[in-house]
């Protein structure tokens, strides 16, 4: 499907109204999340991609290998930093431990201890020492950097991702755990169709891919006796798959009988109640937000 800037954009102002109503989010959080993610989303329709001349073959890709590695995947780099910039001026106005982060960055980035070049490369390489390093140096908001990286790239990430699917077919169930256009984890699925097809949406490039239902969407476990979901009454919607083999959960939506459109962004946010029960009955999640928080 083309991506469609304008369609999203309304998606994303009619999903937030509704959030705002339903007050369990804090408003300055979803301020946070109009006003980065509908830049995202503008940025995207404008972001320039050089491909790579050789990519994955079908048939690698089907045996679990990624169309693109994830350290050599492409992004737009003047977008990304113009990006780093704008984003790190928006939370020079937010809430008070976010600022005091801001000004260690700022500060970092004045005196070359970090650049943007620096940080956009820890991300495409999954630096887990690089984050970890940053979040000492910021204990008030120790996952800015993560933020800033992450929502920097992911237009330009997500518009190389559209240009690559064209190489294989996202709506062949796959149970390699990992994306097939980048080699990264999922961070939330839906249910597609009255059949009820389910799709994992991709922490990195956000691609959108067919997995098999009844399996782990990390580990691939298909023994039904190991695999569980629970749901709170008060997210509907929503339900959390869990896996008694790697004892992690993704959290599922399936709007096919609400009227709700998915924008997984948003879905991931509505629905942190779950994250706090899957947490309580001892699974984990192994990726950040689509906003790296």
């Amino acid at each position: 499907m083309t991506f469609d800037p304008e369609a999203q954009l309304r998606r994303l102002q009619s999903r937030l109204a509704k959030l705002r109503k339903s007050q369990h989010i804090p408003s300055e959080l979803i301020d946070l999340v109009e006003a980065v993610h509908t830049r995202q989303i503008r940025a995207q329709a404008e972001a320039k991609i050089t491909l790579p001349e050789t990519v994955s073959s079908p048939e690698r890709v089907q045996a679990g290998v990624p169309l693109v590695s994830r350290e050599d995947f492409p992004f737009d780099s003047e977008q990304a930093g113009t990006l780093f910039s704008e984003f790190l001026t928006l939370l020079s106005k937010s809430v008070a431990p976010m600022q005091q982060a801001v000004t260690t960055i700022q500060k970092a980035l004045d005196s070359g201890e970090l650049s943007t070049e620096q940080a956009f490369s820890a991300h495409l390489k999954a630096d887990e020492d690089f984050f970890a390093l940053w979040a000492e140096k910021t204990p008030e908001a120790p996952r800015v950097i993560n933020f800033l990286a992450q929502s920097s790239l992911a237009p330009s990430l997500a518009a190389a991702a559209e240009a690559l699917s064209s190489h294989t077919d996202l709506t062949l169930a796959q149970n390699h755990g990992h994306c097939p256009i980048c080699g990264s984890l999922p961070y939330i699925t839906d249910l597609h169709d009255k059949e009820g097809f389910r799709y994992a949406s991709c922490s990195f490039c956000n691609s959108e891919y067919r997995i098999p239902r009844l399996s782990c969407a990390f580990c691939g476990e298909q023994d039904t006796k190991k695999l569980s979901y629970f749901k709170a009454e008060e997210e509907k919607g929503y339900r959390v798959d869990v896996c008694d083999s790697c004892h992690h959960y993704i959290k599922c939506s399936d709007f096919r009988d609400l009227d709700k459109k998915a924008l997984h962004l948003v879905d991931d946010l509505e629905s942190l109640s779950l994250d706090i029960l899957a947490a309580k009955e001892g699974y984990t999640r192994p990726t950040l937000s689509a906003l790296g928080f």
